[in-house]
């Protein structure tokens, strides 16, 4: 591994080896790098049924709200704000807020209704 992190110039001057086997050297060590990851075993890995574009939407979302440059530590504000957010995501914005009233005991609007619809 000391070998590939040195130049090619550096190596051949100190262990005098020709810098031709030093590129040999260097593109067999980048192939069993390459091999150990490229393997089918691993592209089959790689291959999950999960889609990934959820998951950064909802990283968005929750970002925008509660932003890393804020402290929410030790509060129940950042639950909330991710609760509302899991909560849209799964329900949509009107059932959620419709539950959410409910669970309350209120009344949701006629125009609040229209606004979430």
């Amino acid at each position: 591994m000391e070998l590939f992190y040195k130049t090619r110039q550096d190596e051949s001057i100190k262990t005098n080896i020709p810098s031709s086997q030093i590129e040999k050297n260097l593109l067999e060590h980048d192939k069993d790098q390459f091999n150990s990851y490229a393997s089918v075993e691993m592209m089959q890995y790689c291959n999950h049924p999960h889609d990934t574009q959820t998951n950064e939407a909802l990283n968005q979302a929750i970002a925008n709200v509660a932003p890393k440059s804020m402290c929410y530590s030790g509060t129940y504000s950042l639950n909330s704000c991710i609760g509302v957010i899991i909560g849209v995501h799964n329900l949509g914005i009107h059932d959620f807020f419709d539950f959410l009233f409910t669970k309350v005991g209120m009344h949701m609007s006629t125009v609040l209704s229209t606004y979430f619809a």
